[in-house]
């Protein structure tokens, strides 16, 4: 038996205490073993904690270079958007300013017109309604031609409007006529072409369809002399007054968009009639029928209609005779090879497509100052609408290579 407080003092513990130094026992041992697993657990606990704790201030320093680079973006694209937008203000400012002088210099041109349009209410265009005027000698000579070279095309319906009007109001002063009935006139022409239809797109991007359909306007003015609106324009043509050619030839290149046709390649885009015969009824004063012999070229001061069907024809010399004129029927020659060849057909003359008497007329329309040839001449011993006197006239292939001096009919 071993002494148990013998046994104690051998203890590594009682023997440190003891001042004894006996090699420890296996208690001992195992004490030490478990102390030394606890304190490496400890300290791997504490490295482990350590180690989080730097993650985590690593995960906040990441996150405040994130906001960092964010708040500074942010700023980079608010100072951006702010020089954007001054130039956007900038721009609009230029803008608003363009418009303002753009506006300015509209009203100054409409003061212009309308200045214009006042002086043409107070000044008489010359030149009898029947015939041209004293004053006009050649094509060459005119107001119209000058003018006309002068228009740009037609963009807008109110260029168109201005134009009519103008001219409604010039026949008024030279016909005596109170000026609201020019107006009244207008505002039925004007209600009529915004009626028609396609109207909207013939106003807004199709001018050349718009002016055709007042062309073949039915309506007449009302007044001591009524007329239609072709009437009124051709008495304006043949007056050829400077003050009213500008509207006149501003009308005129509206509707010549679609009689003239010099540029077309495509045979669709030039109409030709059955045997190249086209047909036009009339009055012809005795006083006149010594113009029209065998061989003479002239122009023609105005726009000239015609039809493929002689019955129209018929119709229109019906009416002259029944207001006291001897009836004449008129056949207009087109070249017969223009039936096959593009090249042979006429350039200055085309199907009215935007009609108010829609195909019932069938009306192929000549440009103002087309030139002709008088073929053959029939003067009837009674020209009334059973026996007309028949004239046969040659349209010419080309306006622009005929002479500008030829001489004007004095009645057509």
């Amino acid at each position: 038996g071993i002494d148990l407080e013998l046994q104690d003092r051998w203890c590594c513990n009682c023997a440190m205490k003891r001042g004894y130094s006996p090699n420890e026992c296996n208690q001992c041992k195992s004490r030490a073993q478990a102390g030394d697993e606890a304190r490496k657990a400890a300290e791997k606990a504490l490295r482990a904690a350590e180690e989080k704790k730097a993650f985590k201030m690593a995960q906040r320093q990441a996150d405040a270079d994130e906001q960092e680079k964010i708040r500074k973006r942010n700023e980079e694209l608010e100072a951006a958007l702010r020089e954007q937008q001054a130039r956007a203000e900038a721009e609009k400012q230029a803008l608003l300013q363009k418009a303002s002088e753009h506006q300015s210099a509209l009203k100054r041109e409409e003061e212009a017109r309308l200045k214009l349009e006042a002086e043409l209410a107070r000044l008489a265009v010359g030149g009898p309604s029947g015939s041209a005027s004293a004053g006009l000698t050649s094509f060459g000579a005119s107001n119209f031609k000058r003018f006309y070279e002068q228009r740009e095309p037609v963009a807008y319906f109110d260029e168109l409007m201005l134009a009519i009007r103008s001219v409604v109001l010039s026949y008024c002063e030279f016909s005596g006529l109170d000026a609201k009935v020019g107006l009244d006139f207008f505002a039925v022409l004007q209600k009529e072409a915004f009626e028609a239809p396609d109207a909207l797109s013939d106003l807004l991007g199709k001018i050349a369809y718009a002016a055709q359909r007042v062309w073949t306007s039915g309506k007449r003015m009302g007044g001591k002399d009524s007329r239609e609106f072709c009437s009124i324009l051709n008495a304006a043509i043949r007056r050829d007054d400077a003050r009213a050619m500008p509207f006149v030839a501003t009308f005129a290149r509206a509707v010549n968009e679609l009689c003239v046709v010099r540029g077309a390649r495509d045979a669709s885009a030039l109409k030709f009639p059955p045997d190249g015969a086209l047909w036009r009824g009339g009055g012809l004063p005795d006083a006149h029928r010594g113009f029209y012999a065998p061989g003479v070229r002239y122009r023609v001061p105005g726009f000239l209609a015609s039809s493929m069907s002689r019955d129209v024809a018929y119709n229109f010399y019906y009416q002259a005779y029944d207001q006291g004129l001897p009836a004449v029927l008129w056949r207009v020659q087109l070249d017969p090879r223009g039936q096959d060849e593009l090249r042979y057909r006429c350039k200055h003359v085309n199907l009215v497509s935007r009609s108010h008497f829609g195909d019932s007329e069938a009306e192929f329309l000549f440009a103002p100052y087309s030139a002709f040839e008088v073929v053959s001449v029939q003067w009837s011993a009674r020209p009334d609408d059973d026996t007309p006197h028949e004239v046969t006239i040659r349209a010419a292939l080309d306006n622009r290579k005929e002479p500008e001096d030829l001489p004007l009919a004095p009645w057509y």
